[in-house]
């Protein structure tokens, strides 16, 4: 799952810096905040690697797509090398480890006459690390498998047009129920682009009776 992660973080953090490169609050850069911050999280949780991974990758993607500078590409490198360095010592560690990679790269880029990165920037991401939770606890009430086959508009024959048995299989695998299985009916496209409840204008249909199946069993839980 790490790699699998860094992608992920890497795709989501930059397209939302690029959604807010632009602004600033008070001389801010939203941009910057947020990508130090995935930075610290994931030096906080997967230590050097981790750090160093993201940073060179981040760094890289938004230099391309032309957020940040060279020398920013190489704050990211480097500060996020040694946060996941000093994971050991917990968040502050963390911080502490990429401060003195934006200070050590400053010198180097600037003679530290103009800071590669904020500290009031870094500031921010390193009190929200702090309110980033160890381990986040999900409960799944259960799986809904989509697309279960297609109901002709003609018949309402249900015909089946993937495999069988993902969503049975799933359910199996983590131990939770299986609450319904909705399929592909051209009565259920038309409600949601007409923006119609299906499930209240359908209710006597066998896709219509799905849903409120699934319903009920969200509801039965919950009590």
């Amino acid at each position: 799952m790490f790699i699998e992660e860094i992608i992920g973080a890497t795709i989501v953090t930059a397209i939302a810096a690029v959604s807010v490169s632009g602004y600033r609050v008070f001389g801010i850069s939203i941009a910057n905040v947020i990508s130090v911050l995935l930075i610290l999280i994931l030096a906080w949780k997967n230590g050097l690697l981790g750090g160093s991974t993201i940073g060179v990758s981040l760094g890289l993607i938004l230099g391309i797509i032309g957020v940040v500078t060279p020398i920013q590409i190489l704050a990211f490198a480097i500060s996020g090398l040694l946060a996941g360095a000093t994971n050991k010592l917990g968040r502050i560690g963390v911080v502490a480890g990429f401060l003195v990679g934006n200070a050590i790269i400053s010198y180097l880029g600037t003679g530290n006459t103009v800071q590669v990165l904020l500290y009031k920037e870094l500031l921010i991401s390193g009190i929200a690390l702090f309110f980033v939770p160890k381990y986040v606890q999900i409960d799944i009430e259960g799986i809904i498998e989509n697309m279960s086959g297609f109901v002709c508009p003609c018949c309402n024959t249900l015909t089946p047009i993937f495999n069988q048995g993902g969503g049975e299989k799933t359910a199996k695998e983590f131990n939770i129920p299986l609450l319904g299985k909705i399929p592909i009916e051209p009565a259920l496209v038309q409600s949601c682009d007409s923006g119609e409840v299906y499930a209240s204008t359908n209710s006597k249909t066998a896709t219509g009776k799905i849903f409120a199946e699934i319903a009920e069993g969200i509801i039965s839980k919950d009590k």
